[in-house]
């Protein structure tokens, strides 16, 4: 591997003796460094500069992942040097007029993104740093030109980058970017909540915190074949078990695993899939890891996959660490031994979520990880709900507040909390705290529901409030007849504040009794003793709710 610097940028490449030329132009930014009301700018800068470029012989591609925004390109030396040199310059002299039509093509890809992976980022950091990833981009309409161009000065500098290249610079390249300092990774935050926990999601899904580390990257291996063993060869449930590893902050990465399940499996799915964390975390199988580390060192080793190196030290670069060469590479994975990924299978087993269709047997002795519910009385404008008294749910709204209640529960959305509040011309609004819980509002499901759009927009500062695109109308509730709205509310068990309301009135009623005409019947006495004991019951066997809660959503899917 060869280092050099073209224009201040650093640049690592290896001659792998092909015809053309493999670039990958990496930034320190991604889109864990973006708030929720700021996210997709990156992915809309990198698809601006982008449009237009390649075709015929020269491929041109761009990403963002959490910690980098990268450029790829492949084909003849001189016309890869040249897209590189047009792109650089392009990233500091951005067209206004592609906006609008670059933002509408990501929000088309967004409706195509998401999946069981990403949403696991969201239920481990909500919507925040490495989280955002799964929000689906909702500060794509809060994109101007002119932050826009703030956001490319701060971030495509020479300083903030590193060059890949799989063969010798060619001449005459050019990277016209500005000076600038490597930006430091942000720290990744995690919700809090108790681990390991579970969740609901349409497939098995494993995740865990790790630190970064040679070894760390074995570990989807070792959970790939884990799952491949035991659910697809073993028990002919599962066609595509997978895993991956994505770096989160400077130190740490999310290992992320999962498989498609029928339904002969769900009784014992999740069982399965924590017994293979548990056996990973008391030592891998030594013959596993040393099929891992074979098949590494051989790739490492073909020719055609040099760039592997260069693509690392690019990496290290920009995270301010040592570069490391080719045979150190191989030295540190040759060191990696059973007791090192035993470490990491621990940390990965103390940091476990556990993705679970909703039709598999659930554990029992972790917890479900469910929206904080509080008790007691909150103050501020109150609405309720459109089909009300058939249903209790009240939305009750101040300065700083929104509350859900059902009886003496809510769910609490402080303005300080809030990330972002997705807004549509049509009045709908869905709050997105910052651990990634969900409140949604449409005005025709409440009662004055545009007051109660008016009291959340009053609520939500406005550098928070995200502009969406026009939808579909939004379909009113069905409402029952008044007769039968009122009728399910008789029929409907008392709240035990209810029950003890009535029963003080009747108190109250049989001593105004006793003092103007006498003793109160013993009637009367049992009846009150009926309502006393039946709050106090009910009292004793109230629930709370999490995210099974309908008016309280999940995080939205990237």
């Amino acid at each position: 591997m060869q280092q050099t610097t073209i224009d201040g940028v650093a640049c690592f490449w290896v001659d792998t003796g092909r015809p053309t030329l493999t670039a990958r132009l990496l930034f320190r930014a991604g889109s864990a460094d973006e708030p929720l009301h700021e996210s997709g700018w990156l992915h809309l800068l990198e698809h601006a500069v982008l449009h237009g470029r390649g075709g015929g012989t020269l491929q041109v591609n761009g990403f963002v992942s959490p910690l980098i925004t990268a450029f790829d390109a492949h084909g003849p030396a001189e016309a890869v040097a040249q897209h590189l040199t047009e792109v650089t310059a392009a990233l500091h002299r951005l067209d206004p007029s592609r906006l609008k039509h670059e933002r509408d093509v990501l929000r088309a890809e967004g409706d195509m993104r998401g999946g069981p992976s990403v949403r696991a980022f969201s239920w481990r950091y909500g919507a925040r740093g490495p989280g955002v990833i799964a929000m689906g981009e909702p500060g794509l309409g809060r994109a101007e030109w002119q932050r826009l161009q703030e956001r490319a000065h701060s971030v495509f500098t020479r300083g903030n980058a590193a060059l890949v290249l799989d063969g010798p610079v060619p001449e005459g390249m050019r990277l016209d970017l500005p000076e600038g300092e490597l930006l430091p990774i942000p720290h990744a935050d995690e919700c809090q909540q108790q681990l390991p926990a579970w969740y609901v999601d349409d497939s098995l899904v494993l995740s865990g915190v790790v630190g970064r580390s040679n070894g760390a990257t074995i570990l989807p291996d070792l959970l790939e074949r884990g799952l491949r063993m035991r659910l697809r060869e073993e028990a002919a449930g599962s066609y595509a078990p997978w895993a991956t590893y994505e770096p989160v902050d400077a130190d740490r990465a999310l290992v992320i695993a999962g498989a498609d399940a029928s339904r002969a499996l769900m009784p014992t799915l999740a069982d399965q899939a924590r017994q293979l964390v548990d056996q990973l975390a008391q030592g891998p199988d030594p013959a596993w890891l040393d099929d891992v580390k074979a098949m590494r060192r051989q790739a490492m080793l073909d020719p055609y996959a040099l760039v592997g190196t260069a693509m690392r030290a690019g990496h290290d670069h920009l995270r301010g660490l040592p570069v490391l060469t080719r045979e150190e590479t191989l030295a540190e994975l040759d060191a990696t031994g059973v007791e090192d990924v035993q470490v990491l299978a621990q940390a990965f087993a103390s940091s476990l979520l556990i993705g679970l269709p909703g039709e598999a047997i659930a554990p029992t002795d972790i917890p479900r990880v469910t929206q904080p519910v509080e008790r007691g009385a909150v103050f501020g404008r109150r609405f309720r709900r459109a089909d009300w008294p058939a249903t209790t749910h009240s939305l009750v709204v101040d300065d700083e507040d929104a509350h859900l209640l059902e009886g003496d529960q809510y769910t609490c959305f402080h303005a300080d909390d809030v990330a972002g509040m997705l807004s549509w011309d049509d009045g709908g609004r869905h709050l997105i705290t910052y651990d990634g819980w969900g409140l949604t509002v449409e005005p025709s499901h409440w009662r004055r529901g545009h007051r109660a759009v008016e009291a959340l927009d009053a609520m939500v500062p406005a550098a928070r409030q995200l502009p969406m695109p026009s939808r579909d109308p939004v379909e009113p509730p069905a409402l029952p007849h008044p007769v039968t709205r009122w009728w399910r509310a008789i029929r409907r068990p008392w709240s035990a504040s209810a029950l003890a309301t009535w029963a003080t009135l009747l108190l109250l009623a049989a001593l105004a009794t006793f003092l103007t005409a006498g003793s109160p019947s013993v009637l009367s006495l049992i009846v009150i003793g009926y309502f006393f004991y039946a709050a106090w019951k009910r009292h004793g066997a109230r629930t709370y709710r999490g995210r099974t809660n309908p008016s309280a959503s999940s995080p939205p899917e990237g």
